[in-house]
């Protein structure tokens, strides 16, 4: 956990300046184009980050041994985190087209927001299924936010992409009903 913490810091210092220059010969806005190169290695990062510290807590799956403890504490750090960024992003350029940024960085995108809470999903969803209808994001993606969404308001999800561990006595994991 000691090394998060620099972690963050460096990757701040180094990669968030280079995003939110801003173009000062630019009158407008409007006329200035992201630096999708920067963006695309602060989201991938960010996508490492989450996806990683996702498998270190499947390999550790004894739950209440200190590992898969260790593993669920420090996934919340890294998901607040990601989400701390990726938020920034976000509220400067909206969700990126995929032919912009990459699949990798696109991913991401999805990722940390599916792993965050209802009313982010919520407010970004629309723009995930309008850049998945036109090939700019990945519609596997849409449809699995889409039944987070439904199976977060107690509703039959509509692809069948979610499960849960509410459904059962024993606590295993089942599919949320369709």
């Amino acid at each position: 956990m000691k090394f998060i913490k620099p972690l963050k810091c460096q990757f701040l210092i180094f990669f968030l300046p280079i995003i939110f220059i801003s173009c000062s010969h630019c009158k407008t806005e409007s006329l200035y184009q992201p630096g999708y190169d920067s963006l695309s290695i602060v989201l991938e990062n960010i996508g490492d980050r989450d996806q990683s510290i996702r498998k270190k807590l499947v390999d550790s799956l004894q739950e209440g041994t200190p590992e898969f403890r260790d593993c669920i504490s420090q996934m919340v750090q890294i998901d607040n985190e990601n989400r701390e960024i990726l938020l920034q992003i976000l509220e400067k350029y909206g969700w990126l087209p995929q032919s912009k940024i990459g699949e990798k960085a696109s991913e991401s995108i999805f990722y940390v927001l599916q792993h965050s809470n209802i009313l982010l999903i919520e407010k970004y969803y629309p723009q995930l299924d309008s850049l998945a209808k036109i090939s700019e994001a990945n519609p596997k993606h849409a449809a699995m936010m889409m039944d987070r969404l439904l199976m977060s308001k107690g509703k039959k999800q509509i692809y069948g992409t979610q499960a849960s561990s509410t459904l059962r006595a024993d606590g295993k994991p089942a599919i949320w009903p369709i």
